[in-house]
């Protein structure tokens, strides 16, 4: 029984630890900010859809974990398509993903 709520729980501070703790590495690594100047609202607006998705997605394969519905290499397919995807706007954030008009 404690099962189905500590799971859940943990999972969701394993995602957000991932997503707090990438930003530093990322910029040490390749030098940039993402964000820097300001993003698009409509780049802003895929992040937060992106973002709760991820949450929700968590919190549901987290409790189908801890009822035995699935086994671990979906979960360890789940976190690395989630790392990979958080990567990859992270990368496009500090590169493309400004949408604003620069050539002042």
């Amino acid at each position: 029984m404690i099962k189905k709520i500590l799971y859940p729980i943990v999972g969701v501070i394993f995602i957000l630890a991932i997503m707090q703790f990438s930003y530093d590495p990322f910029i040490f690594f390749t030098g940039k900010i993402p964000c820097k100047e300001g993003c698009s609202t409509e780049f802003i607006s895929i992040l937060k859809y992106w973002f709760w998705g991820i949450i929700l997605m968590t919190i549901a394969l987290s409790y189908c974990y801890a009822i035995q519905k699935i086994k671990k290499i979906i979960l360890f397919f789940y976190f690395s398509l989630f790392f990979l995807t958080h990567i990859f706007l992270m990368w496009y954030a500090s590169t493309y993903g400004y949408g604003l008009n620069l050539s002042y």
